[in-house]
């Protein structure tokens, strides 16, 4: 009964968004690279390998990407986070 009292501290409000990083930037943008490495390996899209093996298939992805399309990438993520998405990637 004690425990009920207001005087308790009232909880920040939620805020809804996503944090973008490079790697999330590059798997919303390389995603058709991404389902291809994965087919090479012979992993079908939406089998239970695709879901343990997708990880793996975005840092393979990564280590392919130049110099210039990493720090685009980081560009974009910082564009994303300080300002909002464009609303087709936010779509998704």
């Amino acid at each position: 009964m004690q425990n009920h009292s207001r005087s308790q501290a009232r909880k920040g409000s939620v805020k809804w968004g996503k944090k973008w990083t490079i790697r999330e930037v590059v798997k919303y943008q390389r995603k058709e690279e991404i389902q291809q490495e994965l087919e090479k390996q012979g992993i079908n899209m939406g089998s239970r390998a695709m879901i343990a093996a997708y990880q793996q298939g975005v840092t393979r992805v990564l280590k392919h990407l130049t110099k210039t399309e990493l720090e685009e990438a980081a560009h974009l993520a910082e564009e994303w986070n300080n300002t909002k998405a464009p609303p087709e990637v936010q779509a998704k």
